[in-house]
């Protein structure tokens, strides 16, 4: 299992350092593949353009020569966790959006496959994660104990970075909706003469739209 678990380390690495050095080279591509997502404050945009790449390229290089290995692979997985949650939301929303994954040179919108692949490289993170710990014991009555001690950390915090750009992204687009519908109550093209608007709150604890008086 060693040589086919290198091969799968260092292509893995290969993947992440292309990916990264890609978007470096045409950062504005990828500025507007990120601004097109809708998923971070604009003030946000500029630092992830530059700091997301480099993170890739980093841990690419961290993986192929298992520096820092274990804490390489929980990160990239917590960042596949979050591009999964972000493809997963704009599928539902049907809409359609330059993925962004390998910079501008490759025109793929995002679909299902992209969320599978982002699946997949989840997998291989907690393969990697699970044959290094499992290589340092040599008593297997303990491998599935192993196994879940392997998994749980990476697993936790990705949930967590998950359900935070889920909820990013619909704080996003609930303040713009609320936007929008304030400046349609204030037109005046709209409104008849004696019409006025009631002021609402369109996303609540209870449910999901409720009027507030």
């Amino acid at each position: 299992m060693k040589l086919p678990t290198l091969f799968i380390r260092i292509c893995f690495g290969i993947i992440f350092i292309v990916s990264g050095f890609l978007k470096l080279i045409d950062l504005k591509s990828f500025s507007l593949a990120v601004k097109d997502f809708n998923l971070v404050p604009d003030v946000l945009i500029l630092p992830i353009v530059y700091i997301l790449p480099s993170i890739e390229i980093c841990f690419g290089f961290f993986i192929i020569f298992k520096y820092k290995y274990y804490f390489s692979l929980v990160s990239i997985s917590i960042l596949l966790y979050i591009f999964c949650a972000a493809i997963i939301l704009k599928l539902l929303n049907h809409e359609e959006l330059l993925c962004g994954c390998f910079g501008n040179y490759f025109d793929n919108k995002i679909s299902s496959f992209t969320l599978y692949r982002n699946i997949l490289f989840i997998l291989i993170c907690y393969y990697l994660i699970i044959y290094e710990n499992l290589s340092k014991s040599n008593r297997p009555i303990l491998y599935f104990n192993n196994i879940l001690k392997s998994v749980k950390i990476p697993t936790f915090y990705s949930f967590i970075a998950f359900f935070i750009i889920i909820e990013m992204s619909l704080f996003i687009q609930n303040r713009e909706l609320k936007m929008q519908i304030n400046e349609l109550t204030k037109n005046e093209l709209i409104l008849n003469k004696g019409d006025h608007a009631i002021p609402f709150s369109y996303y609540g604890k209870n449910n999901l739209f409720h009027k507030r008086y």
